[in-house]
């Protein structure tokens, strides 16, 4: 992907090799594992300091650290480093559509979503045939519950680029969403089919088999995908998750704890449950703090809602319940979640989550495609 010519001027650096080191670092980031995309971080800051003025070197760069905190849970990611690489990339070449791609992703994950937008559509403008462009911009419009554009999105990037993984996992990201699970399953079993080591495969199969209330068949995903990949913080995540369904507090707590100690976008939503599971209201009120002023600028995850929404019930607020439709009004739909919180409620407040419980249950029916051709 990242096709460019190397500066000639410069006389005293050989410019072969400086796109060798760009070229074998792409090479591991597209492996998509925590090792390579360590190797891929360190090939790019070599190829930025031996030659300042490649573009694409920067969008690599930040596109590592954009992989590295979505999927590797390691501290030394972030999507503001991967935002600044993408803008300096953009400085650098602004009619290559490298930048601005990197620059999508990192939005997204940072909850910017119509910036985000903005960047992919500039990427696509430059760069119609990049099917990995569409797929990280389904994955935004997913975010935004705009699930219509985003189910094109994915379906056009999975005709662009038919054997990339990362393709076929949106596209199954974007099933699950639609409440599709036999079509997310067999999408992401044809991931595995292409990379058996897929990390986001893996784990949304783990979270179909949580949706099903399949508590065997998410042991058995969630354990091997955790014990395998141990930085994978998603999968720490969704082992926590199990054991609540389990009613098994201290093991659920367990994973909880591996997954808040990893850097990463759960982080913050891992220390929350913690807080919860311990009745710890000191940590409470400051994680409140944290999500409320990343709310303020202009994070639009739906996690951040939720998670206030369970500070809410926590601390026995009265407005615990408006906040819990508060998330599910801005996309949240995870019904697996709200029959599995670590919360002791009030007898009218059960019957308010129950309410909101069958409510998020009819519309994730309505979100099906009547029709989906060739699936």
């Amino acid at each position: 992907y990242f096709i460019y010519q190397p500066t000639r001027n410069i006389d005293s650096i050989n410019t072969a090799p400086i796109t060798d080191i760009s070229f074998q670092a792409a090479q591991y980031y597209y492996r998509y594992n925590a090792k390579d995309n360590r190797k891929a971080l360190s090939l790019f800051q070599q190829a930025i300091s031996l030659n300042p003025q490649v573009s694409a070197n920067y969008s690599g760069l930040a596109n590592v650290n954009s992989q590295g905190y979505y999927q590797f849970g390691e501290a030394i990611y972030s999507p503001k480093d991967a935002q600044q690489l993408s803008t300096k990339a953009i400085n650098l070449a602004p009619n290559k559509p490298w930048g601005y791609n990197s620059l999508g992703f990192a939005l997204y994950l940072d909850g910017n979503y119509q910036r985000s937008i903005e960047a992919f559509n500039k990427a696509y403008e430059l760069a119609p045939d990049w099917g990995l462009n569409l797929s990280q911009k389904a994955l935004t419009h997913l975010a935004m519950g705009e699930l219509i554009l985003a189910y094109q999105n994915a379906k056009n990037a999975l005709k662009l680029n038919p054997t990339d993984p990362e393709t076929n996992t949106a596209l199954g990201i974007v099933f699950e969403s639609l409440s599709m699970p036999k079509q997310a399953t067999d999408m992401f079993e044809a991931v595995l089919n292409i990379n058996p080591n897929h990390l986001l495969a893996q784990s949304h199969l783990g979270q179909l088999a949580l949706r099903k209330k399949d508590l065997e068949s998410a042991k058995f995903i969630l354990t091997k995908l955790t014990t395998k990949f141990p930085n994978h913080q998603f999968g720490h995540w969704l082992m926590g998750h199990y054991y609540l369904q389990q009613n098994d507090t201290a093991a659920a707590l367990t994973s909880f704890n591996k997954s808040a100690q990893l850097g990463g976008r759960y982080r913050l939503p891992s220390q929350v449950y913690i807080a919860t599971i311990n009745k710890d209201i000191t940590q409470l009120e400051a994680y409140d703090m944290q999500l409320e002023s990343l709310i303020l600028t202009g994070n639009q995850w739906v996690e951040l809602v939720f998670s206030q929404a369970i500070i809410a019930a926590a601390m026995g607020q009265d407005d615990a319940m408006d906040k819990f439709k508060l998330a599910v009004e801005n996309t949240f739909s995870h019904v697996y979640r709200l029959e599995n919180l670590p919360i002791t409620f009030s007898k009218k407040e059960q019957l308010t989550i129950l309410d909101i419980k069958n409510s998020l249950i009819f519309s994730n029916q309505q979100k099906q495609l009547k029709r989906v051709p060739g699936h």
